[in-house]
């Protein structure tokens, strides 16, 4: 072979050699433009759990409850008495609260011949929804009303008081349960409602406490405790 054409088969090799490089580089520049282009995927899905709230507050009211007993003679002359009795009660409770249909109510009412006697009784079971500041005092003056008997006292929260705390246990729940939803999401979240079910909820009361029947007695709230729970799930993603 001749040197001219030794010389033009080793420039073509070369360029050869040049060219494939050139299509290497170009097929790695265009799969790596492929691939970073390409979304990543995105998770879905639901998550469902049951998380709780709970507040505490002080009671403002109590319940009482009341026996009124009297006897007579007569049916008649018993069931009269009995009115005279409630009658002093109603007197008695006026002097500390303002009375209507809630302050006061029937929970029993027995007329009885009196065992081995010609005599009847009449007996006469009240609840009494006081404001706890007051409670004592008309204790105190009920104990000295002759055929009126106190056979026991709860300490309860108020129509509105437990509406409220109910309303804000409900509400620390539903956050309880978007921050643990939120946190088991992860960056997948933000997590959304889609349906929620709210539990039982419950009120812990407090034992009564009180000094004996005295004049100016205190009675002793302690805390009540409100809890709600609710099942909640949420989607993400």
């Amino acid at each position: 072979m001749t040197k001219g054409s030794e010389r033009l088969t080793a420039i073509v090799a070369i360029a050869a050699i040049v060219v494939i490089g050139i299509v290497l580089v170009l097929n790695v520049v265009y799969y790596r433009s492929t691939t970073t282009m390409q979304p990543a995927a995105i998770a879905k899905g639901n998550i469902t759990l049951t998380a709780s709230g709970s507040v505490s507050a002080n009671p403002t009211q109590a319940v009482v409850y009341a026996v009124v007993n009297s006897t007579g003679s007569s049916a008649a002359i018993a069931t009269a008495n009995l009115s005279g009795s409630l009658s002093e009660l109603n007197s008695t409770l006026s002097k500390y609260v303002s009375l209507n249909a809630t302050t006061i109510n029937t929970i029993s009412y027995y007329l009885y011949r009196v065992h081995n006697s010609s005599a009847y009784a009449a007996s006469e079971g009240v609840q009494l929804t006081l404001p706890l500041n007051v409670t004592g005092t008309v204790l105190s003056a009920l104990s000295s009303v002759p055929g009126i008997g106190i056979s026991g006292i709860n300490i309860e929260l108020s129509s509105q008081q437990a509406s409220a705390l109910r309303a804000t246990a409900l509400a620390i729940a539903m956050q309880n349960a978007t921050d643990q939803a939120q946190a088991i999401a992860g960056v997948y979240g933000p997590v959304r409602l889609t349906n929620v079910v709210v539990g039982s909820g419950g009120i812990i009361y407090p034992n009564v406490y009180s000094a004996a029947a005295v004049p100016n007695m205190k009675v002793y709230s302690g805390t009540a405790y409100v809890t709600e729970t609710v099942t909640a799930t949420f989607s993400y993603g």
